[in-house]
Formats: structure tokens, C-alpha cells, sequence
């Protein structure tokens, strides 16, 4: 009997042995909505096996450990529900496997390697619920024309010179090469351009409150929620939508685009970001923006501006970024503000 017993022990750890996990390389997911985490088993071993997630504490997970059934060698599909509570990226290195001996004498536990990365983005269903409505696109209902005064600044085309055209638009070298006047033709510009820099500094680190704030969240996350729902919207109008991170130096910059593509790839940047204990770099990430915008835009810089001295050095910067560019600085609204009318006086109307 005790070498029966030894027996099953010694053959335990082969049947952990011949199990594979794979998870999916990256599994995209919603902040606060259930989303799918299927596991696939290779070499499922038969009789006793059960399966759990190692999961971070960001992540919830009402069942996180399942039973496997399967006869030896067939591959089985585990499904896993987990709820993210904080955006963010996360890895999944491992699972946790226990397996019964042949003979069902002895329980072998052990983990399977694995690599897979979660994406948590911000619930923008939810953001544009409490956004206003002018923010949103409405559809087209109402639209009406209107005269553009002016001429565009956009190039469209070179044509032959009209007697009546501006001296100013004639282009010289394509003039030389023809033996003729060119003129330069102009459209008006359908779109305009958005560009967000968003400051991931101490002071990004800190809980969001107020009304607005869900239990949990900081004013990094308030921002990456509001940059993202600027995007939706530059998109929906039409217009280009370009990002910038950065602390104490400027960390990820995507060029004003539109489409779908160009929307992943700002909201993969942001998703990777966090709170660093560092002072926001405005000397820095303000001539970078003035370098790189090359037609005039709006520039929407979030950060918080509580501290005087940051405050001061956003402003030296932001004067220069003003004179080409519309410049305009977000925070979030303090306990302590309110409107300076937001109560009604008890005095005659």
C-alpha cells in the first residue's frame, strides 16, 4: 500500500507536466464592464483538474478559479469574466493549474506559464452620458450654409495665371520652369485641428473629487477619459486629432490624423500612462508644441495649475505658444470653487 501511495505520488507531477495555457496576446477591455478572458488548456489530463487566474487587483473576478473536464490530450476552453476598476495595462505572466494524481490519491498544484496583455480603457459610454450636448454630435438637423469671408489657406492646386490674380499667389519656380505665369490656388480649410498635452505629473496623481469623480479615480484618469472623448468628437466633426504626453520631459506625441487607426493609436498611448512624482516640464513640452504644430490650432493643455510656481512657468511658455496657436488650459474644478452667482440672493429681485 505504501508503494501504491508513493507510486501516485511520483506520477502526479508528469500529468502537470504535459498542460499548455494560452491566453489571447492582447485582450481589450472596458473600465466597469464584464468582459470575456477565455483560456484554452492543451493536454487536458483527465479526473481532477481546475484552473485559476492570477489576477491584479484591478481586475475582479467573481469566479476566478473553474473545473476542467476533458479526456486526456483534448484541448478545453475555460471562460473567464473579469471586470476591470482602473484603466491601465496589465500582464498576465502565469495561471494557476491543480491536477489530481492517476490514481486520485494526491492533489498536485503548480502554475502555467503564459503572456498576455489586458488593455483597460475608459468607459466612454458612460463619459457621454454626462457630457453636454453641444459636445455630441446631434446629427445634421438645422444646418444651414454660410459665407466664408476671406479666402482659404490651404493649397488645392497650381493653375495658369488670370489677369485679376494676386501678385502674392503667383509661384515662382513653376513660373521659371513653364516660361509662363502659375498661379497658386487656394481652398478653404473643411477642418481644423485639435491638439491635447496632457500632464502626467505629481499633481496628476491625486484622487479625483467633486461630482465628477467615481470612488477611485484620479485626475490622470478624469483626463485620459476627457482627451479621449475630445477625440470622439474631433472625429465625428471632422476634424484632426493629435495628443501629447508628458512630465518632466514629453513622453509620446502622435500627429494630428483622423480615423479609426489614427483613434487606437491615441488611445493605446494613454492607456500606458501613470502618475510619475515629478514636476511637470511646461519649459520643455510648450517650444516642442510650437515646433511641431505647423498651422494654426487649438491646443488643449490639461494639467493641474494649484501650485504657484507650476503656474508661473505654464504661463511664461504659453504666451509664446499663444501668439500662433489658440491655447487653452483644463483642470479639474476644486471643492472649494463654485460660481460666484451659483446662489440667489435673499434680497428684493
Amino acid at each position: 500500500a505504501v508503494a501504491v501511495v508513493a507510486g501516485d505520488a511520483l506520477a502526479a507531477p508528469r500529468r502537470l507536466g504535459g498542460l499548455a495555457a494560452t491566453l489571447p496576446p492582447v485582450v481589450r477591455l472596458m473600465r466597469e464592464r464584464p468582459g470575456a478572458l477565455p483560456l484554452t488548456l492543451t493536454g487536458t489530463s483527465g479526473g481532477h483538474l481546475r484552473v485559476g487566474l492570477s489576477l491584479p487587483k484591478e481586475l475582479d473576478c467573481e469566479i476566478p478559479e473553474r473545473p476542467v473536464s476533458g479526456a486526456v490530450g483534448e484541448t478545453a476552453v475555460v471562460p473567464f469574466e473579469v471586470v476591470p476598476r482602473r484603466t491601465g495595462r496589465y500582464a498576465l505572466t502565469e495561471v494557476r493549474v491543480e491536477v489530481s494524481s492517476p490514481l486520485g490519491l494526491w492533489l498536485k498544484r503548480g502554475s502555467l506559464p503564459t503572456l498576455s496583455e489586458l488593455r483597460v480603457y475608459p468607459n466612454l459610454l458612460t463619459e457621454r452620458k454626462a457630457a453636454a450636448a453641444l459636445f455630441l454630435n446631434r446629427g445634421r438637423a438645422g444646418l444651414h450654409a454660410r459665407r466664408q469671408v476671406g479666402k482659404g489657406r490651404e493649397f488645392e492646386k497650381l493653375r495658369d495665371y488670370v489677369p485679376g490674380d494676386a501678385r502674392e499667389d503667383v509661384h515662382w519656380k513653376a513660373t521659371a520652369r513653364r516660361a509662363r505665369l502659375v498661379t497658386k490656388e487656394y481652398r478653404t480649410e473643411a477642418s481644423q485641428e485639435v491638439n491635447v498635452a496632457l500632464d502626467a505629473s505629481r499633481l496628476s496623481g491625486r484622487p479625483a473629487r467633486g461630482a465628477d469623480g467615481r470612488p477611485g479615480e484620479t485626475v490622470l484618469d478624469r483626463f485620459v477619459a476627457a482627451a479621449l472623448l475630445l477625440g470622439v468628437a474631433a472625429e465625428q466633426q471632422g476634424d484632426r486629432f493629435g495628443l501629447v504626453t508628458f512630465a518632466d520631459r514629453v513622453d509620446g506625441f502622435v500627429k494630428a490624423r483622423g480615423g479609426r487607426t489614427h483613434f487606437r493609436a491615441c488611445r493605446d498611448l494613454l492607456t500606458s500612462l501613470a502618475p510619475r512624482p515629478v514636476v511637470p516640464a511646461f519649459d520643455e513640452v510648450l517650444p516642442f508644441l510650437a515646433g511641431r504644430l505647423g498651422r494654426r490650432s487649438l491646443v488643449v493643455l490639461m494639467t493641474e495649475l494649484h501650485d504657484a510656481a507650476i503656474a508661473e512657468s505654464f504661463l511664461a511658455g504659453a504666451r509664446v505658444l499663444a501668439r500662433r496657436h489658440l491655447v487653452l488650459a483644463v483642470s479639474l474644478q476644486p471643492e472649494t470653487a463654485r460660481p460666484l452667482f451659483s446662489e440667489r440672493s435673499g434680497g428684493p429681485s
